[in-house]
């Protein structure tokens, strides 16, 4: 359709950078105009990109290869990751996964960190669970920007050092669409450490 192969192959999957080139050269579109469907339907549809509602066009992306930089970059960007989702982390519902889980190494699924708690040696309940956002923010539907965003060492269940991500498959799954991940070194739980990456539009 476009001259050039991408690299990403519906059902069969594809990597992020693939679809940053792609949405760099011919621009994004929303979610509202371009639905994905087949997870539902278990049918394929044929590329239905329209230049005509594009939204944007990325234009940089980059590498994220150990934990403080992807702390810092949370300041600023959400990070796409790919994760092992089979397992514990198809069958999470709440709480924090952790490296007991079980969870494997074999990434094969895209998910977007949206932010994180630093570890807690003291991980009590917080009496106020809604964070006091200082200076002047704005909130969107899964990402927020400050201009001194606060952040809190637990959250409202005495839960500590974790990644807070979003999926893809709606809020009936996991804890109303998302996971939390515990922060570890290495490949991380589910594999997660291994591919980050930032991007802008």
């Amino acid at each position: 359709m476009f001259g050039e192969d991408y690299g990403l192959y519906g059902c069969g999957g594809g990597w992020m950078v693939n679809a940053w080139y792609f949405q760099y050269k011919n621009g994004a579109m929303k979610n509202s105009d371009y639905a994905y469907t087949s997870g539902t339907t278990k049918v394929e549809s044929q590329c239905a990109h329209n230049s005509a509602k594009i939204v944007g066009k990325t234009k940089n992306w980059g590498d994220i290869d150990d934990i403080p930089s992807a702390k810092a970059k949370l300041a600023t960007h959400p990070l796409s990751i790919a994760v092992d989702a089979d397992g514990p982390f198809m069958w999470y519902t709440g709480g924090v996964l952790t490296a007991d889980a079980g969870c494997g190494t074999g990434i094969n699924h895209a998910v977007v960190v949206v932010g994180y708690t630093e570890a807690d040696s003291n991980p009590t309940p917080d009496p106020d669970p809604e964070p006091q956002p200082q200076g002047n923010c704005n909130v969107h539907k899964w990402w927020h920007s400050c201009d001194a965003p606060a952040r809190r060492l637990a959250d409202s269940n005495g839960n500590s050092n974790y990644w807070k991500i979003q999926n893809s498959w709606g809020t009936g799954w996991g804890d109303q669409g998302f996971i939390l991940i515990e922060i570890t070194e290495g490949v991380g739980i589910c594999a997660m450490n291994s591919y980050m990456q930032w991007v802008e539009m």
